[in-house]
């Protein structure tokens, strides 16, 4: 995939929390799932335990999932679970 500017320079922030916020089919799920690759597979070898990864949606969820376990074994033999937020009273 090609990235735009915007997107290489999230896909290379370090060190530090990051939301991303874009509108629906800008390649948000894509980005978030190569800033994750990169960490995990690269020198920074980031552990995925210590990761929280927040979507809105249970496909963009799901899709994330689907493109992170076959590229680096992650979640295999984990259980991942979906959590909706409650709503407040």
């Amino acid at each position: 995939m090609r990235y735009t500017a915007e997107q290489r320079a999230v896909i290379a922030t370090g060190d530090c929390s990051l939301l991303v916020s874009a509108a629906a089919g800008s390649g948000k799920t894509a980005v978030l799932v190569q800033r994750i690759l990169e960490r995990v597979t690269g020198p920074e070898h980031w552990n995925v335990d210590e990761l929280l990864v927040v979507t809105f949606t249970r496909a963009a969820a799901a899709e994330m999932k689907e493109r992170l376990i076959p590229a680096t074994g992650i979640c295999a033999g984990r259980r991942v679970s979906y959590t909706r937020p409650r709503s407040p009273p």
